[in-house]
């Protein structure tokens, strides 16, 4: 899909210009908001391209490694569901009609190939497997009219999957969860949206629900395939909870009852793939693990369920710890100008505080605008931008900001 943007502002575009920075129709309403002065949601995942009109670069925006787009076509009594990736010249499309089949995948080089004529996934196949877990990683479907279990799940094996709403809407899955149906022993993967896989310190959080009983895993590894994840695994009938890593010992803990209130569990786990090493939460249970061992990279995450249906939400990951964050200053002409990254899952909030001691700290700074997209990699972008004329600059010598994350 390529179409051009026409942008007329006098004063502020400047006439008979062009760029080629690449823009997509979640961008626009991030635009608006900063041409309008006002900060933009949390779960806006475009980015304001306000920079370029007014002359600037790629450099001048949030950083976007890729961009993702799907959409539905009905032809010939067939329901084909196309998306796609572009990550710098290269162009994934994919296509899946719905009749079981599994996708398809054409590779483009823009650079060389503006038409898309050459199909270049046979030719290139490094390249197509890096893409490949983008296009389908960072698919979620906001209603579960639009669900497909081999869309949520990208394999399957003796499972049975549907939507379920298994908490608030957040506007970032089906329903927020899936019903997991196995026939004894069942599991279904899809892919983490990372190209190269994810091999930094994460946090992933879920939510489990066990109406008659079973037991169920959270899956994490380089491969589709149980026998090969790392796994955290409850049996709420037993109070147990393990991690475990194929050639190491089990780590386990035996839950609270009041952790399974409802027998329904939320859990938070924080994990260094590289070593192998983190700790599991569970209400008031902690269990601490070290496997001494290069977990990843991480490729696929899952859920592998015994013997009764459990309802599930998908899970969120948010790269590094909860409390770091990296802050980039500097100066725009009359403007004070931080970036920031924060860790970030869908159905978060981000409200930004100011404080001139950093022991009190107030609720959104007067004046300071907000612009900032959320990732399906686990991030947070953002733009703060204070004018020196402000209310805040004026009336001290010090100011300090931050963002309070919650749910």
């Amino acid at each position: 899909m390529r179409s051009p943007f026409v942008a007329w502002w006098p004063g502020t575009i400047a006439p008979n210009t062009t760029s080629g920075v690449i823009g997509t129709f979640a961008d626009l309403l991030p635009t608006f908001a900063d041409m309008a002065g006002v900060s933009t949601p949390t779960q806006i995942t475009g980015r304001s391209i306000l920079p370029v009109l007014k002359g600037g670069t790629e450099a001048d925006l949030q950083p976007r490694d890729y961009h993702y787009w799907s959409f539905r076509e009905f032809s010939n009594g067939l329901n084909r569901r196309w998306r796609a990736v572009r990550q710098g010249d290269w162009k994934v499309v994919r296509d899946r009609v719905n009749d079981g089949r599994p996708p398809t995948y054409e590779l483009f080089n823009l650079a060389t190939d503006l038409h898309e004529t050459t199909d270049l996934s046979a030719s290139e196949p490094e390249v197509l497997a890096r893409l490949i877990p983008l296009v389908e990683g960072t698919h979620e479907v906001s209603n579960f009219r639009y669900f497909r279990a081999d869309d949520e799940f990208f394999t399957r094996t003796n499972l049975t999957a549907s939507a379920y709403q298994i908490g608030v809407p957040d506007g970032s899955g089906a329903d927020n969860g899936y019903s997991l149906a196995p026939d004894g022993t069942g599991s279904g993967f899809n892919y983490l949206p990372f190209s190269s896989g994810l091999n930094q310190v994460a946090r992933f959080t879920w939510t489990m629900q066990f109406p008659s009983g079973g037991a169920a895993s959270l899956l994490l590894g380089s491969v589709n395939d149980p026998a090969q994840c790392f796994s955290v695994w409850v049996e709420p009938a037993t109070l147990s909870l393990s991690a475990s890593y194929p050639g190491a010992t089990d780590a386990s803990a035996v839950l609270a009852i009041a952790d399974l209130a409802d027998n329904r569990l939320e859990c938070v786990l924080e994990l260094d793939p590289t070593t192998g090493k983190g700790e599991v939460k569970v209400g008031s249970t902690v269990l601490l693990f070290d496997f001494a061992a290069n977990l990843g990279p991480l490729r696929f995450w899952g859920y592998e369920v015994e013997g009764a249906t459990v309802q599930v939400s998908r899970p969120r990951w948010q790269l590094g710890r909860v409390e770091t964050a990296v802050l980039d200053f500097g100066q725009s002409g009359d403007d004070f100008v931080a970036q920031y990254r924060l860790p970030f899952s869908p159905g978060q909030s981000a409200t930004p505080q100011y404080s001139f001691d950093m022991q009190t700290w107030f609720d959104n700074p007067p004046g300071l605008l907000d612009t900032r997209s959320a990732s399906s990699q686990g991030e947070l972008l953002g733009t703060w931008t204070l004018s020196k004329d402000g209310l805040l600059p004026r009336s001290s010598k010090r100011l300090f900001l931050r963002s309070r994350v919650e749910q």
